[in-house]
């Protein structure tokens, strides 16, 4: 059941408009949007501005991969830039669940109007420039790893036994019955374990994402945010840790800082939309694991840029050429 905090809205939201966690990307993907787009243009004035360099060329010149401030305030920006076209397209705002995964919060604070861009901006540089550091000294064993068909037993009992061995072992990210995400210090064991299960392996994030051990980012996001001067949230916003929603400014920028620490849990975010009446899910971005379980029980579409720096409408669901967005 969804618990709402503060005034409830208008009517039930049938709409949700899903921000996409972290994902690599890379100039050649997305650089033609994000210097052709007006949204991207507009938003990444406020943010250049913020936080001192011109992030689009910052991020034009790292490697393929990075994870650092400049890749991710460009994925920030893409994110605002689409979430805002998806918006603006005539749907009335009391039809709109806002459904932020992971770093996607972040973009829920601007787009919800809770926040200042400008706030969010200098926080995400702040804290992935202190995530980096940490990733280089105190917790520089730590990845997070995804894999996938291996049942909850299996799963238990190879974190059980990278426990025994005095391994650090922890769920990040449950994505979907057989998907999920885990923190590990010994990556290579981990994989030879699910391996060994018959489990495959996905990929790994360093730095490391949604850790007890990342305490420090928590606490450091708190403490920017609570310095925040808040607005009303034009929208409810569903947190992907335990499903609830809330329209109350400062429990949405509490749990922008708690999800350092905290695992998401996608399928009861998923369940919460589909028992509370929501009809379909628009993505801003592109498709990305957190989709996998998403599209099998909505009508889902990606609004994303392709190649050409168009907006386009790709379906998770069907096997469709794209619609041009517009």
């Amino acid at each position: 059941m969804t618990v709402l905090v503060g005034p409830r809205p208008a009517c039930t939201p049938t709409t949700a408009v899903v921000l996409p966690g972290m994902a690599p990307s890379t100039w050649h993907a997305v650089g033609a949007y994000m210097t052709t787009s007006a949204e991207v243009a507009e938003a990444a004035r406020v943010a250049d501005r913020a936080v001192g360099y011109d992030i689009r060329a910052a991020f034009r010149d790292r490697p393929v991969g990075s994870y650092d401030a400049s890749a991710q305030l460009a994925f920030l920006l893409n994110t605002i830039a689409l979430g805002r076209v998806v918006l603006e397209q005539g749907t009335d705002p009391d039809d709109v669940v806002l459904v932020p995964s992971s770093f996607g919060a972040w973009a829920a604070c601007v787009l919800s109007g809770v926040a200042d861009l400008a706030d969010v901006a200098r926080a995400v540089q702040t804290l992935a420039s202190r995530e980096q550091e940490l990733s280089e000294s105190s917790l520089a064993d730590l990845a997070t790893v995804f894999f996938c068909r291996l049942d909850g037993g299996a799963v238990a009992e190879l974190v059980g036994s990278m426990k025994a061995n005095g391994h650090h072992a922890e769920p990040a990210l449950d994505l979907d019955h057989d998907l999920v995400g885990y923190t590990v210090d010994n990556v290579e064991q981990m994989r030879a374990g699910v391996e060994a299960r018959g489990g495959i392996w996905l990929h790994e994030m360093r730095p490391a994402v949604h850790s007890v051990r990342s305490a420090e980012l928590a606490d450091l996001a708190h403490d920017m945010v609570s310095r925040w001067d808040l607005g009303p949230s034009r929208f409810p916003v569903l947190n992907d840790h335990d499903g609830t929603s809330t329209v109350e400014p400062e429990v949405l920028v509490g749990h922008v800082s708690a999800q350092y620490v905290r695992t998401v849990d996608w399928p009861r975010t998923v369940s919460v939309l589909v028992s509370t009446g929501i009809e379909r899910a628009v993505v801003a971005g592109p498709a990305s694991l957190f989709n996998k379980v998403l599209r099998r029980h909505l009508p889902t579409v990606a609004v994303t840029p392709d190649d050409d720096g168009r907006i386009v409408s790709r379906s998770l669901r069907r096997a469709e050429p794209p619609d041009e967005f517009s």
